[in-house]
């Protein structure tokens, strides 16, 4: 919950927008709440595919996929957690967490 930047939107578009060029640490994780589906998390930059989980064959509800990875940005750069193979995260529960670590 600390955003000293306002770098953070939520809802259903939410993403992380990067305030300054650098390397950018990103955890992310999500569960699913349907039954019968091929499921993965995964991490986009700007609309970009950089990281992903395991894809799984889902058949029982409240399973939870991770991803993680150490992603370059600028300033400007999006990160957004997004499930696949659908490209959002609707009818999850989804968290990020994100930390600058070095200039770019």
């Amino acid at each position: 919950d600390y955003d000293p930047s306002g770098a953070c939107t939520t809802g259903a578009t939410s993403r992380f927008t990067c305030p300054t060029d650098g390397y950018y640490m990103v955890s992310a994780s999500a569960e699913n709440s349907v039954t019968a589906c091929l499921f993965y998390i995964g991490i986009n930059k700007s609309g970009v595919l950089q990281e992903y989980g395991v894809l799984q064959s889902v058949s029982t509800v409240n399973l939870i996929s991770v991803a993680s990875g150490i992603i370059k940005c600028v300033a400007g750069d999006t990160i957004q957690v997004i499930s696949g193979p659908a490209t959002s995260i609707t009818g999850t529960t989804a968290h990020m967490s994100v930390a600058w670590i070095a200039p770019a």
